[in-house]
């Protein structure tokens, strides 16, 4: 996952983007990559992705079921703060662009540079 996030984080500094972007996309794969092998129940974990200096577009896919659409729509912090897990999809919503599921269950997410 380290070489994938560095591979990342190399092309959107490469197009220019403020060092508050770059940890956005560090964040973000990390956090989406952690749900998929945590929480997908398949074999693999395939993570595609394309950038240039006005967007990075990821998509994450598990091999297993997928996430339900709705499952983002409930994300929210654990009622425990002192939980040590049940953040990924909350922050992947706070610090992405746009965020979805698509047709086959894989994670979307956009990630616009900000200044």
């Amino acid at each position: 996952m380290a070489d994938l996030c560095e591979a990342a984080v190399e092309l959107v500094r490469e197009a220019g983007w403020a060092e508050h972007d770059v940890t956005r996309v560090a964040l973000a794969i990390g956090e989406a990559v952690a749900n998929a092998v945590e929480h997908g129940g398949g074999d693999e974990v395939l993570v595609e992705f394309d950038a240039d200096a006005r967007r990075l577009a990821v998509r994450v896919a598990d091999g297993g079921p997928g996430l339900a659409p709705e499952r983002l729509d409930r994300a929210a912090l654990p009622d425990d703060p002192a939980a040590t897990c049940g953040r990924g999809l909350f922050i992947l919503q706070h610090v992405t662009d746009d965020v979805d599921v698509d047709a086959s269950g894989a994670l979307r997410f956009i990630i616009r540079p900000t200044g």
